[in-house]
């Protein structure tokens, strides 16, 4: 996460306010044209196959390694390609045709390695999955960010290049990582095939939850650069990596939560329960922790590793910190329904909350300006956790 901050205060002091805004929005269309290819798989994954080695039934967890591999990459490769031929064939686009080309490129690597990450939760290497994500691509991406700096190549071009070159990285060793790392079938315990129409009806649900969050997460970024301007965008983007800080505590938690709430919910409900006791408390301190640093001394830390440029990012900091503080009360209740079988059910408040979203973000928004997408932002939020929390209590302390 460290890497990851380092890499943008660096792009950030290089590129200035607008054309950083300019890499948060492409940034932000990969992930959406992603969502089909990668959307849904995470949990779907780590949910069978926790279940699949806890009963040490590791050919069917292996299945549904290659059922998610072949089903991600034909996708990935469709979006792809219907995305670069459009931005080929649209004029808008060809002042930054390349930029847009390695956009699309990158979604096929981020489909394989939502693919690698998730299978080796699954399996119990939570540690490894954590060290592909967290570490590996930040630091290749920030040597290769400093590399071309020194070569004095260093552009939006070449920082795409950049990112797409680290995320091939990523996804290559994830591939001999989880080769190596799979149980021999000799140990299975039962095997047996992947039902593909079972599979593909759990992973809807999924699916349209985890791609309305991602398209959440990044909506606001592309409202602010739609009805406002890039500089903005680039003031906007510059308080959306710092509240990545904020949010690793949720971010830890959720991946050492989700295999554990996938198999406690069977076996001891008791020990789910304290667990999440425990778990949402824990992280309401340490955003209340974050919710008071981002208060007093946000200005001068944005001053000091962006530049004076964007002093506006301190204020869209320190409302979206107080409404994540407010947030973390609720807890994690879209991960526990995921896990517990309920996905159409967050599939459903997921979608009403984003409808809410488009509405109250674009009317605020105009209004108000960069200072009012981010109050959108943090509305959209509570309310979000509010709704999680209400049904994963129905199921989880109520039962």
């Amino acid at each position: 996460m460290f890497l990851t901050f380092l890499s943008g205060m660096f792009i950030a002091r290089i590129l200035g306010a607008e054309d950083f805004g300019l890499y948060g929005v492409v940034v932000s269309i990969a992930a959406i044209l992603a969502i089909p290819s990668q959307s849904g798989f995470g949990n779907l994954i780590i949910k069978e196959v926790s279940r699949a080695a806890e009963n040490k039934d590791y050919i069917y967890a292996l299945n549904i390694r290659s059922w998610a591999k072949k089903r991600s990459f034909i996708i990935s490769m469709l979006i792809a390609g219907s995305s670069i031929a459009y931005f080929l064939v649209s004029s808008r686009y060809h002042d930054n045709l390349l930029v847009y080309i390695l956009t699309s490129l990158s979604v096929i690597f981020l489909g394989q390695n939502v693919v690698y990450y998730s299978y080796l939760k699954g399996i119990g290497r939570t540690e490894i999955a954590q060290v592909l994500e967290a570490l590996i691509y930040p630091l290749a991406f920030f040597i290769g960010c400093i590399v071309i700096w020194f070569l004095d190549l260093f552009n939006l071009d070449g920082s795409m290049i950049i990112r797409c070159l680290s995320l091939l990285l990523v996804t290559f060793i994830g591939y001999f990582i989880v080769k190596y790392s799979s149980v021999t079938s000799d140990l299975a315990k039962k095997s047996r095939e992947v039902e593909t129409k079972q599979l593909n009806k759990l992973l809807i649900p999924f699916a349209f939850s985890d791609g309305l969050r991602v398209a959440q997460s990044h909506f606001f970024l592309l409202i602010v650069a739609v009805f406002l301007t890039s500089s903005d965008a680039g003031q906007f983007k510059v308080a959306q990596s710092l509240i990545l800080f904020v949010q690793l505590p949720a971010t830890v938690l959720i991946t050492l939560l989700s295999p554990e709430i996938s198999r406690l919910y069977q076996y001891d409900l008791i020990s789910l329960k304290r667990k999440i006791t425990r778990s949402t408390r824990f992280y309401s301190f340490i955003t209340f922790i974050a919710f008071l640093c981002a208060y007093f001394f946000s200005l001068d830390l944005i001053t000091l590793a962006f530049g004076s440029q964007y002093n506006i990012a301190s204020d869209v900091l320190n409302i979206i910190c107080f409404f994540i503080f407010v947030s973390s009360f609720f807890g994690f209740g879209d991960v526990i329904l995921n896990m517990i079988g309920k996905g159409d059910l967050v599939l459903k408040l997921a979608l009403a909350t984003f409808i809410i979203t488009i509405f109250v973000s674009i009317l605020i928004t105009q209004e108000y300006g960069i200072i009012g997408a981010a109050y959108s932002f943090g509305i959209t939020l509570l309310i979000q956790r509010i709704s999680y929390f209400f049904y994963a209590r129905r199921y989880i302390f109520q039962s």
